[in-house]
């Protein structure tokens, strides 16, 4: 599992709370460096759970970007606009920040299961 996000905060709580329960993560402090990680064959990466908001390649970007892999890992929006304004755009769930452990391990849960 991988999880992007520009702010430190937010992407080490994202990444203790899935590390807690069990799972494997890396973490990127942008989508750039995601890409890059994800170059490396060595590293199988399932799901990734992106900030919306990022300067430079955005989460939406970068997804955009994952799906032309093959093969593609799943992606999870995390934002902390209520309503991102290109919300109908997302090729993805979203899940709004601030959000409770239990509710973010019941989407990736989800999305695992589905992928």
């Amino acid at each position: 599992m991988l999880v992007v996000d520009d702010e430190e905060l937010p992407r080490s709580v994202t990444a203790r709370m899935l590390v807690a329960a069990g799972y494997r993560v890396l973490t990127a402090s942008s989508a750039a460096q995601a890409l890059e990680l994800m170059e490396d064959p060595s590293v199988a990466v399932r799901l990734v759970i992106t900030d919306l908001k990022m300067p430079g390649m955005d989460g939406r970007e970068l997804a955009e970007r994952l799906y032309e892999r093959s093969p593609a890992p799943q992606v999870l929006f995390i934002s902390g606009y209520p309503s991102p304004p290109t919300i109908g755009a997302l090729p993805g769930p979203l899940l709004a920040k601030p959000f409770s452990e239990a509710d973010l391990l019941v989407r990736v849960r989800g999305l695992l299961r589905d992928s």
